[in-house]
């Protein structure tokens, strides 16, 4: 059985995922060191196993992460970035991949190399998750400023979507504790989502976390959030 891509099929996905685990089984096995080997043999049986279930398990995300974790847990640091950055070359366009390889440079403090990481996945699949994956990356690295750089990047980018305020929205109220400068972006979005209902909802929810009950927004929005939940509901029910 050689190495595919995920299938689409359920049967066929279960059937991967059987294979999935009957590998990891056995890795756990191998670490268990049955054979009693010294730890540098141990390593190169380990390393082998690994191996030997990427052949088949080339497009699973989980396996390539536990192959460069396990090089970590060993000391080898600069084997796991080596392995993750080959995950990659083979899975160019993985959201998945590209995050699991930057979340491993970041816990390395790599700050820099994991930015690049997400970025170079930016230029490959600019979609609004990586541009939160993004902001959140730069929050917790860069600092505010930087993350706020990053923010005025998605907003002007191609593929900006009302989860994009949002998640900027939160990171201002709930990490920066600055809800002034949440209130500022949820406006912005205002502009552009004001018939989207669930950006007008998680607008209403921010301002009744400040219990901000006399806001006129508070008030029309939430009128015009249950009228168009209502006229949702009708037309769904309409269709049976």
């Amino acid at each position: 059985m050689l190495a595919r891509p995920l299938p689409e099929a359920q049967y066929a996905r279960i059937r991967d995922y059987k294979q999935l685990l009957l590998w990891k089984d056995l890795i756990t096995f191998e670490k268990s060191n049955p054979q009693k080997l010294e730890l540098e043999k141990l390593k190169e049986r380990i390393d082998f196993t690994y191996r030997q279930a990427l052949t088949i398990l080339r497009f699973y995300p989980e396996i390539w992460n536990d192959y460069a974790e396990y090089h970590a847990s060993m000391k080898n640091v600069k084997e796991g970035s080596k392995i993750l950055k080959e995950s990659i070359t083979v899975m160019p366009e993985s959201i998945l991949m590209h995050c699991l390889y930057a979340s491993y440079e970041e816990n390395c403090k790599n700050f820099e190399e994991a930015r690049r990481i997400i970025e170079d996945l930016l230029s490959r699949c600019e979609s609004p998750l990586v541009w939160i994956v993004y902001m959140q990356f730069c929050r917790r690295c860069f600092g505010i400023p930087v993350f706020r750089k990053a923010f005025l990047s998605a907003v002007n980018s191609k593929t900006v979507s009302h989860e994009v305020y949002v998640a900027a929205a939160r990171i201002e109220h709930q990490v920066n504790k600055e809800p002034q400068v949440a209130s500022r972006i949820y406006n912005l979005g205002l502009k552009f989502y004001k018939d989207n209902s669930e950006f007008l909802k998680c607008y209403i929810q921010f301002l009744e976390s400040l219990n901000d009950h006399k806001s006129k927004f508070l008030n029309d929005s939430a009128h015009l959030y249950r009228h168009q939940s209502c006229y949702r509901a009708s037309a769904e029910g309409s269709a049976f």
